[in-house]
């Protein structure tokens, strides 16, 4: 089965990026691997802008899995989503699980942090990040 994930920016709250494999964040082929430094970068060169980021991201998840069935976009979140990634104002990428009834009504409420990561910390000579927070 499919890792599946949503990703939402900051400022952008009725909008659901859906990603349908490939959602965990850990490895070289997870989301963490190319979210974080394309954060970075785009925050370099655009600093905040919600809208073009989020716009930035469905392209780039189009060109990492070329295919009609591996991207989405919708204003409400899925119930069956293993990891919900918010990108912050400041940069940090939050890394979210469900918690109990999310499936039956998913809302952001209804998840907790896993993990928080700064996305200007990210290496990208040596494909590593640096966690800022633990859960939470």
């Amino acid at each position: 089965m499919s890792t599946r994930c949503q990703i939402t920016v900051e400022g952008n709250p009725d909008v659901f990026i859906y990603k349908h494999s490939d959602g965990y964040p850990g490895t070289e082929h997870g989301v963490l691997a190319w979210l974080l430094p394309f954060v970075r970068d785009f925050r370099a060169n655009r600093g905040h802008d919600p809208d073009y980021l989020t716009a930035r991201i469905i392209a780039r998840i189009a060109e990492l899995l070329p295919g009609c069935l591996s991207l989405g976009v919708g204003s409400a979140m899925h119930g069956d989503e293993e990891y919900i990634y918010v990108v912050r104002e400041t940069g940090i990428v939050e890394v979210r699980v469900p918690t109990k009834g999310f499936w039956d009504d998913p809302d952001m409420k209804r998840t907790k942090i896993k993990e928080r990561h700064n996305s200007g910390t990210y290496d990208a000579s040596a494909g590593t990040f640096a966690l800022d927070e633990a859960g939470a």
